[in-house]
């Protein structure tokens, strides 16, 4: 398989997840906003936070408000990270691989794109979005459903997966880091920050799609230990970190000149396995996540110099 095609796919894949990602979360947060008392909102700045976005939104608006961070994650065309680019890259890696996928999930993917530029600018307001959101979410799925269910498993699928779980294990690990976040700005002794802070892990597992699958591996509660060890460490969920390193790791195997990179995911798994998530203190756990992170950029950077040919820029 030609190095170029394997990237193109490696990014379609990714693009996409990440656009699923960013729908989800946005959906989520939002409703979790309008779950938490008056004067406690912990403020739309944790979606930058969650996406590592700061600095990028600092110097295009400056005042972090909820219209200008959901412009900015939904529509704004030069925020690389929006749903808007994501799937306009995603188009444009599928346009010059179409000999490698389906019709069927070239016309799913267009008609996505269509109705972004359709309908993104109107998404910001309130009364539009969820509708908008959940449209988005539901074309990404069928995508989803299209690969899995209509590309055979040769090496372009493997690249397809690489790009889906790496991107997915650090949006996860993200989110299980503004959590952690959140409770450390809390007052622990204080119930109703508790209660509060418990609603916001409610609705991070919400933006995974993970709330009933938590309930039914975890029990009822829904406390901070008990979502860092779901997210984190089921191995069943396909959401998780510890799912996600498991499809990596498959993927690569089934690829040619295999050693380094199962050398770099094999470290990285370790690092999750050997871990005690459930009970480290916040800011150990913090640390360990952003380990993780620099994990996921190491199997990134090795990918990308085994197959296709190329260091991070």
């Amino acid at each position: 398989m030609l190095s170029r095609a394997a990237e193109r796919i490696y990014w379609l894949a990714r693009y996409l997840e990440r656009a699923e990602n960013t729908a989800r979360m946005a959906n989520a947060f939002f409703h979790a906003i309008l779950d938490l008392p008056r004067g406690q909102q912990h403020g739309w700045d944790l979606l930058l936070e969650i996406t590592a976005s700061e600095d990028l939104f600092e110097s295009h608006y400056g005042v972090v408000s909820e219209r200008n961070v959901i412009r900015f994650l939904l529509a704004d065309a030069w925020n690389p990270g929006s749903i808007n680019s994501s799937v306009r890259a995603a188009r444009e890696n599928a346009r010059t691989t179409r000999e490698m996928l389906t019709p069927a999930l070239w016309e799913e993917l267009n008609a996505l794109h269509l109705y972004i530029q359709e309908q993104g600018a109107v998404s910001i307001a309130r009364r539009y979005r969820y509708e908008f959101l959940q449209v988005v979410i539901q074309h990404l799925q069928r995508i989803t459903g299209l690969i899995d269910n209509g590309i055979c498993r040769t090496q372009g699928y493997r690249f397809l997966q690489l790009g889906r779980y790496i991107e997915r294990a650090d949006m996860t690990t993200r989110i299980v880091a503004a959590g952690i976040g959140i409770g450390m700005r809390q007052n622990a002794h204080d119930e109703r920050m508790l209660a509060i802070d418990n609603v916001m892990w409610r609705h991070l597992l919400t933006s995974l799609d993970a709330l009933s699958m938590y309930r039914l591996r975890i029990g009822p509660r829904i406390d901070a230990m008990g979502t860092r060890l779901f997210l984190l460490k089921d191995v069943s969920f396909p959401q998780s970190v510890n799912f996600s390193l498991q499809e990596i790791g498959i993927a690569i195997r089934h690829l040619p000149r295999h050693r380094k990179a199962l050398a770099r995911f094999s470290e990285v798994q370790d690092e999750l396995i050997n871990s005690d998530v459930s009970s480290l203190p916040a800011a150990l756990m913090l640390a360990q996540l952003d380990d993780l992170q620099l994990g996921f950029i190491g199997i990134d950077e090795t990918i990308r110099q085994t197959w296709f040919g190329q260091a991070r820029q």
